[in-house]
């Protein structure tokens, strides 16, 4: 009978040795990508915690000198929504805010919902449809050129299973103050 050896033995000593050495860079490569460090840049917006209704395109939400905040949103809900308020909540700058003023029209339309936080006000968007989001009356934004970093909710309804359900849906949202 022919003996193996030790041949084993040195490859599973490399794969222990290496292994741990790449699976720590992986951890701290996702990290600092969750911290941002790899954003693209002071000039980019990014957008995450979004389930449902999501950002089309986040690199693309302006917080506006003119004090607003704009967005375009996809409904991914899986069926039409109303949708019935929308808020904005900042973590930076400190001591930012903005007015209950929320705004929103079908994308490619014109007809605008003016505030959509008053009882009543509603904009139905269709599965896979996508709606313009602006949220007005911000203040104590600091300058342009600054960030900001704030979560931002909206309230619809949605049919299921032949129930009207009230769903909320948050992410955060940050970027640079244009």
């Amino acid at each position: 009978m022919k003996k193996i050896g030790n041949k084993g033995q040195g490859a599973m000593e490399y794969l222990m040795t290496y292994g741990w050495a790449i699976l720590v860079v992986m951890i701290v490569g996702v990290v600092l990508w969750q911290l941002g460090v790899f954003g693209g840049g002071p000039g980019t917006a990014t957008a995450t915690d979004f389930s449902k209704i999501k950002p089309l395109n986040p690199g693309e939400i302006q917080l506006t000198a003119n004090k607003n905040i704009s967005a375009i949103f996809l409904n991914g809900a899986g069926n039409t929504i109303t949708l019935t308020a929308a808020n904005i909540t900042f973590t930076a700058p400190s001591g930012a805010t903005c007015g209950p003023a929320a705004y929103a029209k079908l994308a490619g339309t014109t007809g605008v919902i003016p505030n959509l936080n008053v009882v009543g006000n509603t904009l139905s968007v269709g599965q896979g449809d996508t709606f313009d989001l602006t949220i007005d009356g911000c203040t104590n934004l600091g300058t342009t050129g600054g960030r900001y970093s704030s979560e931002i909710c909206m309230v619809y309804d949605i049919e299921v299973g032949g129930f009207t359900r009230t769903r909320i849906e948050c992410g955060k949202v940050s970027g640079p103050i244009a």
